[in-house]
């Protein structure tokens, strides 16, 4: 076993109670950091430089002993537990509507003298749009998951990463074959959003 996992050389960190997790891991002050309920967790990646950083008033080790800060050399780890968190971490609700066979983007708007008669719009022959919100947050990604549904069963036929930009995403899914479709999106979380998924939504894509 590796030192500190030993009834006789117990860490104190194994015994600490973080709750639940807030988000996903981000970048923070050079180090990998994930928040919890009660604190968070930093880690200082193999083969990067020595870091330190400053801790906020009435953060503990895992052993409760008070910290100011904490210096790191690759590879290496911290659990810091706050006495009240420092981040607002906010509940989200992510939210998706795919719009089959949307309509092809538009190029410059020619001049009154230029237009010639009115055309139909083209769409985008077995496609779909699948726009999104992710409410109380502003940035991050979602995961977006597209099923088709076969003889028994449902089938994911397309799988995609969009970014949240003030609070929304758009990803567009070509060269799909005609039939029923289902589409959910899941929100990764950040430093001030929970995770969430959205709702299954169904649509079909005619021939």
């Amino acid at each position: 076993n590796d030192p500190a996992g030993t009834p006789t050389d117990w860490w104190t960190g194994y015994d600490v109670n973080l709750g639940a997790p807030q988000n996903t891991r981000y970048t923070w002050n050079g180090l990998q950091r994930r928040d919890y309920q009660n604190g968070y967790v930093l880690v200082n990646k193999p083969g990067h430089g020595h870091q330190s950083v400053e801790l906020p008033a009435g953060a503990t080790g895992p052993d409760g002993a008070p910290r100011s800060a904490v210096q790191l050399d690759g590879g290496e780890g911290a659990v810091v537990v706050t006495s009240s968190f420092d981040l607002p971490v906010l509940p989200t609700r992510t939210e998706v509507f795919p719009k089959p066979n949307p309509e092809a983007p538009q190029g410059r708007a020619p001049a009154a003298a230029e237009r010639p008669r009115a055309r139909p719009r083209h769409r985008l022959a077995r496609a779909v749009m699948v726009r999104g919100r992710v409410r109380n947050a502003r940035s991050g990604r979602v995961r977006i998951r597209l099923q088709r549904r076969g003889t028994h069963r449902w089938f994911q036929v397309r799988h995609a990463r969009a970014a949240v930009r003030h609070g929304r995403f758009k990803r567009i899914f070509r060269g799909l074959r005609p039939g029923r479709f289902r589409v959910h999106a899941s929100y990764m979380g950040s430093a001030r959003a929970r995770i969430s998924a959205s709702h299954v939504r169904r649509f079909r894509i005619r021939r």
